[in-house]
């Protein structure tokens, strides 16, 4: 069973806090998360799974509790006429999969644990149009034994138009890879290689299990159809490895490693879990390690990455790690050493303002962005609404804006909270074309808080540049309650908490627990018990409780940027608030 951190994320689970709209008449009994139906898992092993109708929907309410669903295309502060499921295995430590659709019109499906006030995302268990007609469908989620469930049905805003609920979940095809040859003969049987996997969960979605080991694409060529070249998944699945240092699914210098929609249909939600992505080649299209961009209108593809590396990956293009235009969940995850010739040498995110985009707890170090003449983004380059919190930014470059990140166009909005930015440099080649070595904002919306900024750089030698923000955009709101060592180049207008000028005290990036390595405050730091408690995140990017007494002052005060310095030593380490 998957441990938990303790914090309630600020993502897809967010709780919407908004009037119950009452509707004359009888709303269907499953009408809020209270009176759920409850799912027998024994039914999910028969022929066609547990099947409800629900003929009476748009008398259905939104509750003040109901959970935002960030996977909706458009604006995800909309959504309406929710019902309720629950689901639970008893069968603790052992892992289920299963599809699900919520067929009739058009709506939305996610999978929450936790209870109203207190939703918890299940990472990858979201979608918006992945069925014919709009409809919602996900395909090989896997849920936990022993762990309460609570799945919600949702249009996209309250409508009173008359609908039927179509609700089916059943076991899902699982398909074990049991070779790391690269071989194609129709076939996932007992003789069952990766792309051969993949196949078979495009005819018949579903999981895609790798075991560990090392799976090098041999197969040269190019198509969109799974016979050669990258691994192409054409209809929503999930693909699981053994862990992220255990599987490692390597290109062939010559193409990427996974393209995610070739066919550029609608709405599939795709999630990689426990695997690294490595030696991707993308050339003059998107993403070097996936590619999740396909479709020409934002919001096609929804993806979620929890713990991945990708590294060692390139386009000549954006996303030398990864390219997303839709939702995009990357959380416990490693981005590095990945390159693009154009925007984000880590994460290129191409969607709009309401595009929402969930960088969390992860590392990004050593990417590097090369466009010299516009672009940039060395570890993040985003046009999207772009959550980056309790996250390390490292050691990036662009030859242009941003060394560390950069939020760009006038959708561009970036909110940083408890972020560590060290090291990052813009105007790598020192023509004087670039600035906002950590930070770059040329979008509608910025806000930083809790975050720290130390020795990010522009140019070729040692200028201090920390953040920069477009001069013609006057609607950049930034937040207080940062750290800047050791100069003040972000422009912040001071307010309570803001820390300038001092160094920051941090050690150098290290395995310091949690999975992804970071910069851990030393003794004396001025990060340490110096941030908000009404700010403050409720676990650090290792999974380390917030607040603590680092200072040993006799009172627990969160530290600024993504380490919590501890009072005492950890007696475990948490994952985080998604399941």
């Amino acid at each position: 069973m998957m441990s938990h951190r303790s914090m309630q994320c600020l993502a897809a689970g967010i709780v919407a806090l908004v009037p119950v709209l009452a509707i004359a008449g009888g709303a269907p009994a499953n009408d809020n998360w209270a009176n759920r139906i409850q799912i027998n898992p024994a039914t999910l092993q028969m022929a066609g799974g547990f099947s409800d109708s629900q003929p009476d929907i748009a008398l259905a309410t939104i509750e003040s509790t109901d959970p935002i669903l960030a996977c909706k295309n458009g604006d995800t502060q909309q959504r309406g006429n929710t019902v309720w499921y629950g689901l639970n295995f008893a069968a603790p430590g052992q892992n289920f999969h299963v599809n699900l659709s919520a067929l009739g019109y058009d709506d939305i499906v996610a999978i929450y644990t936790g209870t109203p006030g207190n939703f918890r995302p299940l990472v990858g268990a979201c979608n918006d149009d992945g069925a014919g007609g709009f409809a919602a469908a996900l395909a090989g989620v896997r849920l936990e034994g022993g762990v309460d469930y609570s799945i919600v049905v949702a249009r996209p805003a309250q409508n009173p138009n008359p609908a039927s609920l179509s609700f089916n979940i059943r076991s899902a095809p699982v398909y074990n890879v049991t070779k790391t040859a690269d071989t194609l003969d129709g076939q996932c049987d007992a003789d069952c290689s990766l792309r051969e996997a993949i196949s078979a969960a495009n005819a018949a979605p579903g999981a895609v299990i790798i075991p560990a080991g090392d799976y090098t694409l041999t197969r040269i060529g190019s198509d969109n159809s799974n016979v050669n070249g990258d691994l192409d998944l054409t209809t929503g699945m999930a693909v699981y490895g053994a862990g992220r240092d255990s599987t490692r699914v390597l290109g062939n210098g010559a193409e990427r490693v996974f393209d995610l929609d070739p066919g550029n249909t609608l709405g599939h939600t795709y999630a990689f879990k426990d695997l690294s992505v490595r030696n991707g080649v993308a050339g003059f299209t998107f993403g070097g390690g996936i590619n999740a961009s396909s479709g020409a209108t934002p919001g096609n593809e929804h993806l979620a990455v929890q713990r991945v590396e990708l590294s060692n990956n390139s386009t000549q293009l954006a996303g030398g790690g990864l390219r997303a235009n839709g939702p995009t969940v990357v959380i416990d995850s490693v981005i590095s050493g990945n390159t693009a010739a154009s925007d984000g040498g880590g994460l290129s995110f191409g969607g709009d303002a309401n595009t929402r985009v969930d960088v969390a707890f992860s590392t990004l170090n050593g990417n590097n962005s090369t466009s010299g003449f516009s672009g940039g983004g060395g570890g993040i380059s985003s046009t999207s609404n772009t959550f980056i919190y309790n996250s390390t930014i490292s050691g990036n470059q662009a030859r242009f804006n941003g060394g560390g990140v950069l939020s760009t166009t006038a959708s561009g909005r970036v909110n940083l909270i408890n972020v560590t930015l060290v090291g990052n440099r813009a105007d790598s080649d020192g023509n004087a074309a670039g600035v906002g070595g950590g930070l770059r904002m040329e979008g509608n919306f910025g806000l930083v808080q809790n975050s720290a900024f130390a020795a990010n750089l522009a140019g070729s030698g040692s200028t201090v540049d920390d953040c920069s923000k477009s001069a013609s955009l006057s609607n950049i709101t930034l937040a207080s309650n940062h750290l800047e060592a050791p100069s003040s180049s972000c422009g912040f207008s001071s307010g309570s908490g803001d820390v300038l000028g001092v160094p920051a005290g941090l050690a150098a990036l290290a395995d310091n627990g949690g999975g992804t390595r970071t910069h851990l405050p030393q003794a004396g730091s001025a990060l340490i018990d110096t941030g908000s408690d009404l700010l403050c995140l409720g676990s650090d990017q290792r999974g380390i409780t917030r607040p603590q007494d680092g200072d040993n002052s006799g009172t627990a005060q969160c530290d600024k940027g993504a380490v919590e310095v501890e009072s005492s030593a950890p007696d475990s380490v948490f994952a985080n608030g998604f399941e």
